[in-house]
């Protein structure tokens, strides 16, 4: 999962910053959701300011006093962990990567990265600990509405226009890395034989819905944005503008259905009690 995902980040950064037909696509999306701007400017800032320092901070007292509660010091590590590491991370890359001049005209500063989102790092970091803190009977109920959670940020900072298509989906899949590491840490340090949780029977189902909805927005992406590549409509006119913005939807969408499937396919062993560990049971 951690390869998985990280060589996607280094696939989305390089397709969406380095190549023109990226840059055209993202750029188009981003003017395509200036259309719908105005209808949503409410619903689009009530979403925002939902990401704040005050936020964060609540969740994480939230996050580590559910997994505390439960007993689980394991587990409240392995979130503050995630969700450091995961912001962390997205800040540092905005910072070092570099979004090169190409010759476009675009909406948005040339030069100006973006990527990964911090917005939505922070709403998938928070949906994916808690998922991994909540009790099993809960955890396919809190993933589904995690992955909404992330997904609506996503749209938000679009239709806003602070971050392209691309910023959201790299910003998932660093989550998605993270969470990798840190799973590995768990089961490296649960014994030789890793238990799984014996009340995790619907997690399976969840995934796979998850997946099949993942699947199904990023093909719905792809085929849009092949259309608009392929006959040239973002290059030109208004008419690529709103198909566009569709295809980046799809694609924020999808890539967060498609981390939060990953995690709840493996979180009943991450997050299974460890035998002859009193204290961190529960």
């Amino acid at each position: 999962m951690t390869l998985g995902c990280w060589a996607l980040t280094a696939l989305v950064y390089g397709v969406a910053v380095h190549t023109v037909r990226g840059r055209r696509l993202d750029g188009a999306s981003l003017l395509g959701a200036e259309l719908s701007r105005s209808r949503l400017s409410d619903l689009v800032e009530r979403v925002l300011d939902v990401v704040s320092v005050l936020s964060v901070l609540l969740a994480v007292v939230v996050v580590v006093g559910i997994a505390l509660v439960r007993g689980r010091r394991r587990l409240a590590v392995a979130a503050v962990v995630l969700m450091a590491g995961a912001n962390v991370t997205s800040q540092v890359l905005k910072a070092v990567l570099e979004r090169p001049d190409v010759g476009l005209r675009e909406s948005t500063p040339a030069t100006l990265n973006s990527l990964p989102s911090g917005h939505g790092t922070v709403a998938m970091s928070v949906a994916v600990a808690l998922v991994l803190v909540s009790p099993a009977a809960l955890r396919p109920v809190v993933g589904v509405l995690g992955a909404a959670y992330a997904t609506a940020t996503g749209l938000a900072s679009l239709t806003a226009g602070w971050h392209r298509p691309s910023d959201a989906v790299a910003a998932f899949l660093v989550v998605g890395g993270w969470t990798g590491l840190v799973g590995t840490a768990l089961l490296a340090t649960a014994g030789d034989d890793p238990p799984s949780d014996p009340q995790s029977d619907g997690h399976g189902g969840a995934a796979r819905r998850l997946a099949l909805a993942a699947a199904y927005l990023v093909a719905f992406g792809a085929l849009v944005a092949a259309v608009l590549l392929v006959t040239g409509l973002t290059r030109e006119g208004d008419a690529g503008l709103v198909p566009a913005y569709l295809a980046g939807g799809g694609a924020i969408a999808g890539t967060a259905a498609a981390v939060v499937a990953a995690v709840l396919a493996v979180v009943h062993r991450l997050a299974a009690p460890v035998t002859g560990r009193p204290a961190d049971d529960g």
